[in-house]
């Protein structure tokens, strides 16, 4: 029960002849008809609030300076919970693909940039030509080799 509110504190004890009377008679003490009722003192076992009421909880000021209003105080129903499941597992998996494969890019450049480096003594040693030669993995086809060539090696 999220949306519950905790029950209300106990009235304070009020004070007068009538209160002691019948705290006498609640602890079952007897007092005499013309005996004087003496009001709770400090050292009493009564709990006495300091009359703080219910106060409903304030939101994040975090959320709140960035302009989130309050949060929900029920989850939503089961269809939505199922979109944005799915909806951000698939956005996650996407961004983690892409970022992979710029991390993957940048680490095959590294590996040859010495290359890059090496001066040429005249354009005639550049080959004009690059022969490729693609095999496909065991179990897949050559498709497969091919996107992921043109995906991670190509560019």
């Amino acid at each position: 029960m999220a949306d519950s509110k905790p029950p209300p504190p106990p009235p304070p004890p009020a004070t007068g002849a009538t209160t002691g009377a019948a705290t006498g008679a609640a602890t079952g003490a007897t007092s005499a008809p013309n005996a004087s009722v003496s009001p709770p003192t400090s050292t009493s076992t009564s709990t006495s609030t300091t009359g703080t009421a219910y106060k409903a909880p304030i939101s994040n000021p975090a959320l709140r300076m960035m302009g989130f209003p309050n949060l929900p105080k029920k989850l939503p129903s089961r269809n939505w919970m199922i979109f944005w499941t799915l909806t951000g597992s698939l956005s996650a998996a996407i961004i983690y693909d892409k970022r992979e494969k710029k991390r993957a890019t940048a680490r095959w450049a590294r590996a040859v940039s010495h290359l890059g480096k090496e001066p040429i003594a005249s354009p005639s040693e550049m080959p004009r030509k690059l022969t490729i030669f693609l095999e496909s993995p065991p179990a897949d086809g050559l498709r497969v080799a091919q996107d992921h060539f043109t995906e991670y090696v190509k560019p």
